[in-house]
């Protein structure tokens, strides 16, 4: 049981995203069990015993829960060209079943599910192909405690089957608690590892910003104030802020009435949960478009999270 973290932008989800299949490098060579490991995508890394669940929705709309389940794997309840749907429901209740869900009803269409619910729909997905390495990306600060106990006990039954899990977090105390040893990511370069009689909560803040941190967390020229500096700008919904190191893809992020939206201006790459959502249903040979609904040609378009301030 082994942990990953870093501040944001360290590298610990595009790094498990390509041990996963779902991009590739830029360079270098994995190895997994000794042997040069190299999948093609998500599903071959399936294959090969890597599955992981994404920190951006991984489900897919339109389509049940038991769908969801066994994505990518419906030949297994294939006859003569039919898909037996009722041997599949049966399988995906089984499923859930066996990690502890109870209450989701395996024939029901996804669209309408809690957020909550959705990821222990990923977590089935995964268990159900039995990964010897399974990656988990801040899946835990999406669940209550309910889900947690799922997760938990999903990571002790692989501990107790010699299977391996990869666990990215930024709660340290969680992965003291539940890890084995804890590795550091800084600026997308491997910084160190402790084992568990090395851990401390100083001593991982320190490996992650590179330099000791005291109870105050902050630069001592901050006034504790959110400026319009041409960083932050807080205040009513409709207030704009701007999103410093995008890269000119984005320019801009709005709130709006309570719900937190991208400008476009030019050409953009939509580099949010939905590419990764896209690149997932790539995989399982689906065309899905996730990033832009109906109100593509127009200027804004919902996301489901950004990663800059959020003015409440």
């Amino acid at each position: 049981m082994v942990g990953l973290i870093g501040e944001n932008g360290s590298g610990k989800s595009t790094f498990s995203t390509i041990v996963a299949g779902i991009q590739k490098q830029d360079e270098g060579q994995l190895y997994l069990n000794g042997k040069p490991y190299d999948p093609t995508d998500i599903t071959d890394a399936i294959s090969k015993g890597v599955a992981m669940v994404v920190q951006e929705q991984g489900t897919f709309n339109n389509i049940s829960v038991a769908a969801n389940i066994f994505a990518g794997r419906e030949q297994q309840f294939t006859k003569a060209g039919l898909l037996d749907l009722k041997a599949m429901n049966t399988a995906a209740a089984e499923v859930l079943d066996k990690i502890g869900v109870e209450g989701i009803d395996p024939t029901q269409v996804v669209n309408f599910m809690p957020f909550e619910e959705r990821k222990l729909l990923e977590v089935a997905r995964a268990e159900c192909a039995e990964p010897q390495l399974l990656i988990i990306d801040e899946t835990t600060t999406a669940l209550g405690r309910e889900g947690r106990d799922v997760m938990y006990r999903l990571i002790n039954k692989m501990r107790d089957g010699n299977r391996s899990v990869l666990f990215i977090s930024h709660d340290i105390e969680e992965l003291m608690d539940i890890c084995d040893s804890i590795i550091v990511l800084r600026d997308g370069h491997y910084i160190g590892a402790l084992n568990r009689e090395e851990m401390t909560v100083g001593a991982l803040r320190q490996m992650m910003v590179g330099r000791e941190i005291a109870d105050n967390f902050y630069r001592s020229d901050w006034n504790g104030r959110l400026t319009d500096g041409g960083h932050r700008k807080s205040g009513a919904a409709g207030t704009s802020i701007a999103a410093g190191g995008c890269s000119g893809r984005f320019r801009e992020i709005v709130q709006d009435r309570g719900a937190v939206v991208q400008r476009r201006r030019g050409p953009a790459e939509h580099r949010p949960s939905g590419a990764v959502q896209n690149r997932i249903a790539a995989a399982f040979g689906w065309e899905y478009l996730f990033a832009w609904n109906a109100a593509q040609s127009a200027d804004r378009c919902s996301i489901p999270v950004v990663s800059a301030v959020h003015a409440e």
